[in-house]
């Protein structure tokens, strides 16, 4: 039986389902913004599309292959300057191990948590400080004295350090 309100049954689905996708957008492509944009972008195919997801079926599988599609599409369309996977073949293999892991996203928050404790003191902090905290760069590199491009390479290698890590968690549990 449809539901009588599709618009209310598409916002709970996509309420319930939207942080796993965040976790699920943000492993292909390892950058907020990116994964923001990339999550919009899936949010509205997820919309345009709503009327022919079979409500039988598990709601999140079915987003996750928009969100594949559009991660696929932003790294075509975009220059690399960030931290990227080096091939698609390894997105796909991403993509298909979160679909087959019932618990994926506690799974990928335990790798998380183990990486960031095998970091460094300062590197923790640098971390915490940024993500935590939502303290800016500039800030953060005026308050250590440093220069914002400094610090900027600094997240940078740590962000490296961290989805290699998680990447090696997850492949091996």
């Amino acid at each position: 039986m449809p539901p009588e309100n599709p618009t209310a049954a598409f916002t709970d689905q996509f309420v319930q389902n939207e942080r796993a996708l965040y976790g699920y957008v943000f492993s292909m492509v390892a950058n907020h913004a990116d994964t923001d944009d990339i999550v919009q972008s899936t949010l509205i195919q997820l919309w345009e599309n709503f009327e022919k997801y079979d409500p039988e079926r598990p709601f999140l599988p079915w987003a996750f292959r928009f969100a594949y599609r559009q991660v696929l599409m932003h790294r075509r369309s975009e220059k690399a300057r960030t931290v990227r996977f080096a091939n698609e073949d390894l997105i796909a293999k991403l993509a298909e191990d979160y679909e087959e892991i019932p618990d994926w996203q506690q799974a990928r928050e335990a790798a998380v948590q183990k990486c960031l404790g095998s970091l460094g003191k300062d590197h923790q902090a640098l971390v915490a400080q940024r993500y935590t905290t939502g303290t800016t760069l500039d800030k953060m590199a005026k308050k250590l004295n440093r220069t914002p491009n400094a610090l900027y390479k600094t997240m940078q290698r740590i962000r490296v350090i961290l989805a290699k890590c998680v990447e090696n968690q997850l492949t091996t549990s």
